[in-house]
Formats: C-alpha cells, sequence, structure tokens
C-alpha cells in the first residue's frame, strides 16, 4: 500500500473509531519517546523527565503524562502547605482543568512541604486533594526537584510546558490566571 493511501486509511480508521492519533513523517507516533536531552531550566528548554510519588504512593512521571497523546498542555504548579497563595490558587486551577482538560490540557499539583516546612508524605497529598476537592493529579515532590526552576522562596511556582515537545514554555511565580489562561487558549 502506498504511503497516501496507508495516511487516508489511518485517517478513516482513527474517524470510525472516534479517536485519533498524533503521526510524524515516518508515519509512527510522533511521541514514541520521551525527548532526549540536554533537559534545561528555562523556558525554551525541554524538560527533564521528573517523576513524582501519587497520595496513593504510586508514581507519576512527566513521562507518563507526555506518552498519553491526548495530552496536550501541561500547566505544572508547585506550592507547600504552608503557602497560602499556593492553598489559594486551588480551585483556579481545578477550574481550568475542568474547561480546558477535554481539550488536551493536564493540571499537576506538585507538593514539597507540608504546612511544617517538613517533607510532606502521601496522607498529607491525599489531605490536600480531599480539603479542596481535586480531581487533578496532586503529587509528592519529596526531593523537591522543581526547585531547580525558580526561587522556592516566591512559592507558587506556574509551569506551562507544551507536551509534544516537552518545552518549557513559560515560568513565573504567583499566579497570574489571566496570562496563564492566554497561553491556554493560544495552544489549545
Amino acid at each position: 500500500m502506498k504511503r497516501g493511501a496507508q495516511v487516508a486509511m489511518c485517517v478513516w480508521l482513527a474517524a470510525a473509531l472516534g479517536c485519533t492519533t498524533t503521526t510524524g513523517d515516518d508515519g509512527n507516533s510522533g511521541r514514541d519517546a520521551y525527548p532526549e536531552g540536554p533537559y534545561g531550566l528555562d523556558e525554551g528548554d525541554v524538560i527533564e523527565p521528573h517523576s513524582f510519588t501519587t497520595a496513593d504512593g504510586g508514581a507519576l512521571s512527566l513521562e507518563d503524562l507526555f506518552a498519553d497523546v491526548d495530552n496536550k498542555l501541561l500547566l505544572l504548579s508547585t506550592g507547600a502547605g504552608w503557602c497560602t497563595a499556593c492553598r489559594d490558587e486551588q480551585p483556579a486551577l481545578q477550574e481550568l482543568a475542568d474547561n480546558h482538560g477535554a481539550d488536551g490540557l493536564v493540571v499537576l499539583v506538585t507538593l514539597f512541604e507540608d504546612n511544617n516546612t517538613d517533607v510532606p508524605d502521601t496522607a498529607f497529598v491525599q489531605s490536600w486533594i480531599d480539603q479542596y476537592t481535586l480531581t487533578i493529579p496532586v503529587v509528592l515532590d519529596a526531593d523537591f526537584e522543581m526547585a531547580v526552576y525558580y526561587d522556592p522562596t516566591l512559592t507558587p511556582m506556574n509551569m506551562i510546558v507544551e507536551l509534544d515537545t516537552m518545552e518549557i514554555l513559560r515560568i513565573s511565580t504567583g499566579f497570574d490566571q489571566s496570562a496563564i489562561e492566554a497561553i491556554i487558549d493560544a495552544k489549545l
């Protein structure tokens, strides 16, 4: 079968089955393997495939989010239990996920300290989820891997990552909802 016919058949099958996939010039999924380094810490760089612990003790990595071709854009918010601004943004983060999740937005909250500035445990992560009635993933960043991307005294940090390339599009401290929404609207 010629390449054009293969692509047409693939498009037809995807439409018939109600699913889509991202394909590269070689006809394979454009997201078969997490992008290789060099990894960086700034806007325009590829983010390292960090891994975190879920409330149930499992693992969730950026590689997992990358592997799902339905995911298009990641809003990663890093916070701490003692951080009032981090707490205040939780309903807005959930609302963004509710409004744009079907379009490919993934919102991920990482927690690096509890209310007493100690490393949180999975019970604290679960209590955070319960307190804010979150359906978005909330994970434990026990080694505070996200600290290298910003000044941790300015928590929360919000990062937007293009999931097709794992390129960091924006890193900001605080929560500028209108700027975040503008990027989401432009990218999805």
